[in-house]
């Protein structure tokens, strides 16, 4: 299958199960059962492959995963899968899959009345179709839930705001619309606003409009002064602001905005006396409208550059002025009511007036509004708020039906709050719970201020209310994984200062938690680091990603009684509406350092024991481990005899004769120097060897030994091994214990069977392995394993040292030896020695 068939078949292994899925919803019930045991089939496949490759296939995992948890009923594991499933497909870039989980979270919330989570949902899911091109999709999403649809920008005469939505800046459009949309106080609101267009937008200058019928009244002037805007309202002009009353009167007829990048040159509107006058370069004219309705204008300029209004900047600037025409009507109608609820000639007729007004704002900031009559005990509320006490449309509500719903534990700092509020006349501000039917409970938050109408008796509290469950819980479970956690976790603002800290950061620094807040997070360096750690912040500031810190370099903390003390620390970005946090793990690494500096005295120690061991040991085999080098020197020098007594020995023949001795006196000599540095805590020197060379020398000496047993020696040698770093003697030794033991073994075998094959080759891993492989009488059937014990041997004049040696240098080199019985007859060992690491080799 070619690659994309097998893209096509993935995509229908991924769409076949949530399509099972949906068919759970309207089939019988025999069927369901069919349809859900065939989805939970396909599940368990999915999840094989996401353990095999998690970033193909996590989020398709977890989206199906979501789905069987949203039928069998379990909502919170369902909220959870459809996030996780949303992340995984955004950070590796299934865009097409991070649209369908949006899509699929936003049902699932819709149909638990969620509205406002649903459309969070929805309005990432439509983003994402249009990133993926599915502008179809999109329509159809708009068609299936109307309420939902995004406004379109309206565009200008010169210019149009309008940005493909990836090219927005989502953190300052995010925050612009927040901080608009929480704003009910009309004053506040204007200087939110005013403030956070200039701002967006580059303006030196700015001028809010507000439409009173026919009339257009300046309502503020923004000034940009130094690094900071601003902000006049209308009772504080001493003169009326200057503009082009041109731009405003086009703006005002043809509800279109006006972009000129550079209104010192010719344009529509050049004409105009402030223009001429005022020689203004950049100017952008917004209309406010709210379904159509014109609420005001939005007048921006800059005086010293042009083409200051780039696209990106219009396009934030248009969402702004979308959400800034529904929360400045609702802040009108807001000021409305409290205006007509402080005037007692008008109270009945304005509250009835007032009832729907409030309905409608509170809809449009998804809010509960209510008043309570604290004389009459009065309590209305919002269709909103009524939904979201679990009262009936038209339930009498007095303050104790309402503190009945309140959860139990929760009432007393309630009814605290409240009085608190009523005899200062102050604010009020409120977290509590409400049980709901199903045993849950329903965070609720609330925020108000008394208003009095006209005597001490006279007083109305007035507020607002919102379902804080998700936050609430959110906070509660990273509260939970802080505090639990064994490890110090510490969070830092941008500017340094600690804001967070966990009862570990307590135990191991020894400060309270309040000695922590707010200060600087230099507190827990020590001073001659202090320096240095502001840039590094800085530095991670600058480039933030999750980082562990410690593990190549020493760390150092500073405890509060001024003692250090080593730590290892991972840090990783957190986003908040605040900027960019620092949460820091921080392990105390004192008793693993204290350990591993034991280790290492423990392990010298008993290297140099074992060393001593080995010496008095190799005393009692040194004529074993000689016996070779002196016996070739023996042959060698018996030969050069009997050939000269013959009269046959050629000078070039006595010159290679000569050659062996003195190589055979020098291998005895490094034999004794190798003997006498094992007692006295010396590895030896080391050096980068072929161990096919050091094969083919051992093979050199052992020539002689060869023919003395009437034993053939194969090699199988692989031309391509790497080098080891290794000492040359030792490893000789080695070699030369198994290849005599292989002489030794062939003994008791025809002459035919007397053979030994050396082989080496490349291991997998950076490895070289060597095999030395005999056709003798074989290793003991139970345990062979014990040729290597000290004192153990086979032969009858063995003394059970040789392997015992040859095992624990290679050991000491960081390689493995180790025997087995080969099929076929003989015994066959195994030497593995790491590759060097030095770059070529």
């Amino acid at each position: 299958m070619d690659v994309a068939g097998r893209r096509r078949a993935c995509r229908i292994s991924f769409l076949w199960p949530l399509a099972r899925a949906a068919s759970c919803d309207s089939a019988a019930a025999d069927q369901r059962q069919q349809h859900f045991e065939a989805l939970v089939a396909h599940h368990r496949q999915l999840e094989v492959w996401a353990e095999n490759c998690s970033e193909n296939f996590e989020n398709r995992a977890a989206l199906v995963s979501a789905e069987i948890a949203r039928i069998e009923g379990r909502d919170l594991d369902a909220m959870r899968l459809y996030e996780q499933a949303v992340r995984s497909a955004h950070a590796n870039g299934f865009v097409h899959n991070e649209a369908l989980a949006n899509e699929l979270a936003a049902r699932f919330y819709l149909a638990r009345g969620f509205e406002k989570i649903a459309h969070a949902y929805l309005q990432d899911a439509r983003y994402c179709y249009l990133r993926w091109g599915a502008t179809a999709k999109v329509r159809q999403l708009d068609e299936l839930y109307p309420q939902f649809k995004e406004q379109e920008p309206v565009p200008g005469p010169t210019s149009t705001i309008e940005a493909a939505v990836e090219q927005l800046d989502l953190t300052t459009v995010v925050k612009a619309m927040q901080a608009v949309s929480r704003e009910i106080d009309l004053g506040k609101l204007i200087e939110t606003l005013m403030v956070i267009a200039v701002e967006c937008a580059g303006a030196e200058r700015g001028l809010l409009f507000f439409s009173r019928g026919r009339e257009h009244d300046i309502e503020a002037e923004a000034t940009t002064i130094g690094d900071r805007v601003q902000v006049m309202l209308e009772q504080a002009f001493v003169t009326i602001p200057k503009f082009p009353e041109a731009i405003l009167r086009y703006v005002i007829r043809t509800r279109e905005s006006v972009i000129l990048n550079d209104a010192s040159v010719q344009n529509l509107f050049s004409a105009d006396e402030y223009l001429r006058r005022r020689q203004s370069r950049s100017i952008l004219c917004l209309p406010l409208l709210k379904q159509g309705e014109l609420i005001g204008v939005l007048y921006l300029e800059n005086s010293l550059t042009a083409n200051v209004f780039t696209p990106d900047r219009l396009a934030v600037l248009g969402l702004l002025a979308s959400q800034a025409a529904i929360s400045l009507e609702n802040a009108r109608l807001y000021a409305d009511l409290r205006q007509e609820n402080s005037d007692r000639s008008k109270a009945e007729a304005a509250l009835r007036a007032s009832e729907e007004r409030m309905n409608l704002a509170a809809e449009a900031a998804n809010l509960a509004m209510w008043e309570w009559d604290v004389l009459k005990d009065e309590i209305w509320m919002t269709d909103k708020g009524r939904a979201l006490f679990g009262f009936e449309p038209d339930q009498p509500v007095d303050y104790a039906v309402l503190t009945e719903q309140v959860y139990p534990e929760d009432r007393a700092a309630r009814d605290a709050a409240i009085k608190r509020a009523l005899e200062t006349r102050g604010e009020y501000a409120m977290e509590y719970r409400v049980p709901l039917p199903d045993g849950t409970l329903r965070w609720i938050g609330t925020r108000g201020h008394c208003m009095d109408v006209g005597n001490s008796k006279g007083i109305r509290l007035l507020g607002v209310s919102m379902d804080v469950t998700a936050q609430k819980q959110a906070q509660e479970r990273f509260r939970l994984v802080v505090e639990a956690s064994p490890n110090g976790i510490l969070l830092v603002n941008a500017q340094g200062h600690i804001v967070l800290v966990n009862a570990c950061v307590e135990k191991l620094f020894g400060y309270g938690r309040e000695e922590f807040i707010g200060q600087r997070v230099e507190l827990l360096v020590p001073e001659r680091f202090r320096g240095e750690h502001p840039a590094h912040r800085a530095g991670f500031h600058a480039a933030p990603a999750a980082r562990a810190m410690g593990a190549g370099r020493e760390l150092f903390a500073r405890r509060k009684d001024g003692t250090e003390f080593p730590v290892e620390i991972g840090i990783s970005p957190i986003q908040s509406p605040e900027g960019t946090l620092v949460l820091s793990v921080i392990v105390d690494i004192t008793e693993r350092k204290q350990g591993e500096a034991e280790a290492r005295q423990h392990r010298e120690e008993l290297a140099h024991l074992s060393r001593v061991a080995i010496m008095g040991e190799m005393a009692g085999s040194l004529a074993h481990e000689l016996g070779q080098p002196l016996g070739a020197i023996v042959t060698n020098a018996g030969t050069a005899l009997r050939l000269l007594a013959r009269d046959r020995l050629s000078g070039e023949q006595l010159r290679e004769v000569l050659q062996d001795i003195v190589a055979d006196g020098r291998r005895a000599s490094e034999v004794i120097h190798t003997i006498k540095g094992m007692g006295r805590k010396e590895e030896g020197a080391r050096q980068l060897l072929h161990l096919n060379d050091v094969i083919a020398e051992v093979l050199r000496l052992m020539r002689s030994d060869a023919l003395a047993h009437d034993c053939t020696v194969l090699t199988e040698l692989h031309p391509a091994v790497p080098k080891v770093e290794a000492n040359l003697v030792q490893l000789q030794e080695v070699f030369l214990n198994l290849i005599v033991n292989a002489f030794e073994a062939s003994k008791e075998v025809p002459r035919v069977q007397r053979r030994v094959i050396i082989r080496t080759e490349r291991d997998g891993d950076g490895a070289v392995r060597a095999c030395v492989r005999d056709f003798g009488t074989g290793l003991p059937a139970e345990k062979p394993e014990r040729v290597f014990d000290r004192f153990f041997s086979t032969k009858r004049e063995g003394m059970g040292i040789g392997l015992f040696i040859a095992r624990a240098i290679v050991v000491a080199h960081g390689g493995t030896l180790y025997a087995e019985n080969a099929e076929g007859g003989g015994a066959q060992f195994w030497l593995r020695l790491p590759a060097s690491k030095e770059v070529g080799v």
